[in-house]
């Protein structure tokens, strides 16, 4: 758990109807690197790690932006 140190952040999140959570052991989000992650089942998650050179914000959003799109193509068959 985060209390342990196993994660350098962990932010939950909604993607889509669906359980998400902003997390990774390491924290890049500084250098422009962000992984979300997406409960899709009870037993398949969804990783979505958007990297670049900018602001933690953008590529949170590019993150979340693609997991939603991933979702929903996923419901859609």
């Amino acid at each position: 758990n985060q209390e342990q140190g196993r994660y350098g952040y962990f932010e939950p999140v909604d993607v889509a109807g669906y359980p998400g959570v902003y997390a990774d052991a390491y924290d890049g989000r500084k250098e422009g690197g962000c992984t979300l992650n997406v409960g899709v089942t009870d037993t398949q998650v969804v990783t979505v790690t958007a990297l670049l050179n900018e602001n933690e914000a953008e590529a949170c959003d590019l993150a979340l932006q693609a997991a939603e799109a991933a979702v929903k193509t996923m419901s859609e068959g």
